[in-house]
């Protein structure tokens, strides 16, 4: 692919190329996989629009776990993450505004989004309130950031390796917040086959993050 390039060591320049490669493993690697997953008929299409959705919220939240599990320096990561993060964000070929209740159906994430988008209307009328797709993005990577960590640990400490098992909370949550529905409801074949989807990607992200200067 192509991707595993010299990454320079200045936190603007090592942020933009992470931010490239993000790009480029979002198309080559975690679309073919995201494909697969969706070829299973485990969505509907309502979960689907939100999948298509929340698949960048990964991407962004994927390659911060990818990064700080190589930078020592927290000042250091913080900067090449927030360039990483602005680059990616800047470059992603998706519509200018979405419906908020397409890319959102948990009422956590609907009343946070309403302060923003719609403050004082009901959950209801922020579910049809248009806003900046970039920014729902954003704000969603935001909001999720601690509960992807949260799930991330857990993986780790439940598998104590890098494998599709470590996955398996984040994937839970994914598919809970997609689909609305309370996370032990949902069944082990999906949560395992969404869970198979995240490994490839990040260990692409990973393997160029090893270029990175610590």
């Amino acid at each position: 692919m192509g991707i595993l390039t010299h990454l320079f060591a200045s936190p603007r320049a090592t942020g933009e190329q992470l931010a490239d490669v993000c790009l480029t493993v979002r198309r080559e690697i975690f679309q073919p996989f995201i494909s697969d997953y969706i070829a299973k008929g485990f969505e509907s299409s309502a979960a689907l629009t939100r999948l298509e959705f929340g698949k960048d919220v990964l991407m962004v939240l994927l390659a911060a776990a990818a990064l700080q599990a190589r930078i020592l320096d927290q000042q250091r990561f913080l900067q090449i993450n927030e360039r990483l993060r602005s680059h990616y964000l800047s470059r992603l070929p998706v519509p200018s505004s979405s419906l908020i209740g397409d890319c959102f159906v948990c009422d956590d994430e609907i009343a946070a989004i309403g302060d923003f988008a719609a403050l004082g209307a009901s959950i209801s009328q922020v579910r049809t309130t248009p806003a900046s797709t970039i920014g729902l993005i954003s704000m969603a990577t935001d909001y999720r950031a601690q509960e992807f960590r949260d799930d991330v640990t857990e993986g780790l400490i439940r598998e104590r390796t890098v494998g599709s098992g470590m996955w398996l909370p984040t994937a839970r949550t994914f598919l809970k917040r997609i689909r609305g529905v309370p996370p032990e409801s949902i069944p082990f074949e999906h949560v395992n086959h969404f869970s198979i989807t995240l490994l490839l990607p990040f260990t692409a992200i990973s393997e160029a993050v090893q270029n990175v200067p610590r």
